[in-house]
């Protein structure tokens, strides 16, 4: 099914109504970034360059290398070792998936996004 694009008073009335500031960031990276959950989530301070140099040069960046995600057991597996940064302990005893920390599925994923103003700012914060 296709999906309705939001437009920007939806996206504004969403920022507005968000109180919680984890979720505030994680809404505003998806929006100006056009990120995706799996890329927020997986995010490092060391993909945020957001130095002084790069604001006055109005050049702060993030790049994304990398992506959370819950992966069963069996497809883990068949993931290179060298593709898998970290793997998170289960919750719960005898579950069939883990969460990883991996390298995105292809290299087209790996990309550089520029941060708008406001971005930059809550980031700050």
């Amino acid at each position: 099914k296709k999906r309705d694009i939001w437009t920007a008073e939806i996206i504004r009335k969403a920022l507005d109504s968000c109180t919680d500031s984890k979720l505030y960031i994680a809404m505003n990276l998806a929006f100006a970034c056009s990120m995706r959950i799996g890329e927020i989530l997986g995010l490092t301070w060391s993909n945020v360059h957001i130095e002084d140099e790069d604001i006055v040069m109005d050049d702060a960046y993030i790049y994304i290398d990398k992506e959370l995600v819950r992966a069963s057991k069996r497809a883990i597996e068949m993931i290179s070792k060298r593709d898998i940064y970290h793997i998170f302990p289960p919750l719960f005893a005898n579950t069939s998936t883990r969460v990883i920390l991996k390298k995105p599925k292809t290299k087209k994923s790996n990309r550089v996004l520029y941060m708008t103003k406001p971005l930059k700012e809550e980031l700050l914060a």
